[in-house]
């Protein structure tokens, strides 16, 4: 490999590392089938892991865990009529696609059962795990644009109901889309924080990721140029040494090799 491919895949690998390190928004949402068949739900987001909102189904609104929650709910334009949607949601259309999943499955043991999305989103990338009973039975990433079955029982919902995989498609593409923009309303509120003066200015999930993240990926860019040119400059001065002893012993052979024969045979007289 030479040195610009040197350059190039270490460049790749840093800001590849670095950019796991990107706030992200990570929304879960289960709902239940208890032993005795009451149903419950919930639903939660977090901002870089921390608690962020949740849904409580008992009023259908949404609790902010911090101030920084409670300014995004303020600014959220459709807050209201969301967590009303999430709740009806919770309580009957995810119910009735858990019992679907359950025939298809041939999962009629008694007990609880389980329905649960998971979606995890950055600015560069988002992707949903569905579950039944914590058993992955379809998965979507942004990059691939697919939603992917996971077991056996989830294809035959692919006969049955023809337009599911493009109905799951649009639909989670749709959610990763408006997390996305969810994501950069928090992350503005975070850096405005970021920015702001006194006691505990700057602290919290999320903090300081502003400009200075950029800062320090162009710093990290510049390290790994200096530290690369270096080295190249380096290797290839040591090929342009080796070049040039090695042209230098060949002439020197050539010269010894040109010598007239007579010169030889004098000596040995």
């Amino acid at each position: 490999m030479n040195i610009m491919g040197v350059f190039v895949v270490l460049t790749f690998v840093i800001f590849g590392v670095s950019s796991t390190g990107a706030p992200t928004l990570t929304r879960t949402y289960t709902c239940e089938i208890s032993d005795d068949k009451t149903t419950r739900g919930s639903l939660q987001i977090l901002y870089d892991g921390e608690d962020f909102i949740r849904l409580n189904l008992s009023t259908g609104t949404w609790t902010a865990a911090n101030l920084q929650a409670e300014q995004f709910l303020k600014a959220w334009e459709h807050a209201e009529r969301n967590a009303k949607y999430w709740t009806n949601y919770l309580k009957s259309g995810c119910i009735e696609w858990l019992k679907q999943y359950l025939t298809y499955s041939n999962n009629v043991n008694q007990g609880s059962h389980t329905l649960q999305y998971l979606t995890v989103v950055s600015s560069l990338n988002a992707t949903t795990t569905g579950q039944v009973d914590g058993e992955i039975f379809v998965s979507y990433s942004s990059s691939d644009a697919e939603v992917i079955p996971k077991t056996e029982w989830i294809k035959q919902i692919y006969v049955d109901v023809p337009d599911y995989w493009q109905s799951e498609k649009s639909r989670i593409s749709g959610d990763h889309g408006d997390l996305q923009h969810h994501l950069r309303d928090v992350e503005k509120i975070q850096k405005t924080k970021g920015e702001g003066s006194g006691p505990g200015a700057g602290s919290g999930p999320g903090a300081g990721a502003g400009p200075g993240a950029g800062s320090e990926k162009v710093l990290i860019f510049i390290i790994i140029f200096v530290v690369v040119f270096s080295v190249g400059v380096v290797f290839f001065a040591l090929i342009a040494f080796c070049l040039q002893k090695k042209c230098s012993t060949i002439t020197r052979c050539q010269d010894f090799e040109s010598v007239p024969d007579i010169m030889w045979h004098s000596e040995e007289k």
